[in-house]
């Protein structure tokens, strides 16, 4: 769940996280890795963005949007299809 909220509401799972008591090791642990490379690459597409050129980050914002969107809707449909 913490892997998959990066973009969508990560203060709600770190409240949920510490709710249900789960460790604070395997918290962090799972943090990282998902803000990590989140931030490595949204870094990065602002660094080589400029005023004059907004396009490399716009196109990094709507790329991770969608990737992330698609990293839960399609293992969601798969799990729906099965269950019927």
């Amino acid at each position: 769940m913490i892997i998959l909220s990066r973009a969508i509401l990560p203060e709600v799972t770190a409240c949920l996280s510490g709710m249900t008591h789960m460790s604070f090791g395997k918290f962090l642990i799972a943090w990282l890795i998902s803000s990590m490379p989140y931030v490595i690459i949204i870094s990065y597409a602002g660094s080589i963005s400029s005023i004059d050129d907004p396009m490399p980050a716009i196109f990094t914002a709507i790329g991770i949007t969608t990737l992330l969107w698609a990293s839960w809707y399609i293992p969601h449909r798969v799990h729906i299809k099965k269950q019927k």
